[in-house]
């Protein structure tokens, strides 16, 4: 799914900044190329982030007492903490990630 989403972006920033429309010079398009592979992570993590928060939550519950799925586990942490809760820690996924892209 975030691979997906990944490549997805990617090819749309590529449009968006002409990488590949035929120019000839490999600086410009080596740092364009970048910048597309950076959105695109970005984007993918700011997507793909919620999952992986109650995919953590639920891991840490493994005697399953505090949630009943993944579903409740949502409806939980949003109740508690809302939208922010869920995207707690995201800046930290996004400095990594994005240089990694």
């Amino acid at each position: 799914f975030g691979r997906g989403i990944y490549m997805v972006t990617f090819e749309s920033s590529k449009d968006v900044l002409g990488v590949d429309l035929g120019s000839q010079g490999a600086g410009p398009e080596l740092s364009k190329r970048i910048a597309c592979g950076s959105i695109a992570g970005a984007i993918t993590w700011v997507v793909v982030y919620p999952a992986d928060v109650v995919r953590n939550r639920l891991m840490g519950d493994w005697q399953g007492t505090a949630y009943a799925g993944a579903l409740d586990c949502v409806q939980k942490a949003l109740r508690e903490d809302g939208v922010r809760g869920i995207y707690r820690g995201l800046s930290y996924s996004l400095v990594r990630a994005v240089p990694v892209a």
